[in-house]
């Protein structure tokens, strides 16, 4: 860590904790759907990807994810706090997002090939098919 003239450690500190907190808001304004994107900046491959990744994680992962944290043991000192418990489910999601975005998982490009094909056959017959 480098300081300059006139710049004390502490405020370097504060500027850091700063940009942490603010990462740590965006994180939670995902988490919560706030934060949303402009409608059509996503291209139909994207939102094919995007809808894909949310359905894996959603069903395939996080059930695992709320099982394993639901499993541990509940005293001593390794049980779980107030705020696990609280916001144990919001935590998994995000996990469970993150882990299947990692991971590239050919189950999720299959899903979004499909969904595009659909897309596709509903824009040009203007019904959907089913199957």
């Amino acid at each position: 860590m480098q300081i300059e003239a006139g710049q004390s450690v502490q405020a370097d500190l504060l500027m850091r904790a700063g940009a942490r907190s603010a990462a740590e808001q965006r994180s939670f304004a995902e988490i919560f759907a706030i934060d949303r994107r402009a409608p059509g900046r996503a291209g139909e491959a994207d939102q094919a990807r995007q809808a894909a990744e949310g359905l894996v994680a959603m069903t395939l992962i996080e059930p695992l994810l709320r099982q394993a944290r639901e499993s541990r043991s509940s005293e001593g000192p390794f049980g779980m706090t107030e705020a696990e418990k609280q916001f144990g489910a919001l935590m998994d999601a995000r996990t469970a997002g993150r882990m299947v975005k990692a991971w590239n998982l050919p189950l999720v490009d299959q899903l979004a090939r499909q969904m595009r094909e659909q897309a596709r056959t509903v824009e040009t017959t203007g019904h959907e098919v089913s199957g």
